[in-house]
């Protein structure tokens, strides 16, 4: 019986341990702490490169970046993503709140008209 033990993930740039904690990771495969690779941004871009959030549409700084699935969202809507388990663009969530929103509607006129029909009736019935 053997124990398999997962290798240790470092950075490219100082080797600090990053296994367990945030990283990032070029596209050749290596890993990146969060200070090497925004300082490695820097020096290549002029200024860290920032990400669009797919939930709020705000950009965000690579160190604020949560991944949650497939995707990576910012630290503000993080919680809620895991949560719900899911990453929802804002026209999706409007989307849905209108789809409950006019179901809600429609079955409040119904249930209103469901009333309305059987007093009108027990009213018939009392006339005549």
């Amino acid at each position: 019986m053997s124990i398999e033990t997962a290798e240790a993930k470092r950075c490219t740039n100082c080797g600090t341990d990053v296994t367990h904690g945030k990283r990032m990771k070029g596209s050749n495969g290596q890993y990146w702490c969060i200070a090497c690779g925004s300082a490695d941004q820097i020096k290549k871009h002029g200024t860290t490169s920032q990400s669009q959030c797919p939930m709020c549409n705000n950009m965000y700084p690579p160190a604020d970046a949560h991944r949650i699935g497939e995707h990576y969202v910012c630290s503000k809507c993080a919680g809620e993503a895991r949560t719900t388990g899911k990453v929802v663009a804002p026209s999706a969530m409007k989307s849905a709140r209108t789809k409950k929103l006019i179901l809600g509607s429609a079955l409040l006129i119904l249930g209103f008209g469901l009333i309305f029909a059987h007093f009108s009736g027990l009213m018939d019935e009392l006339l005549y």
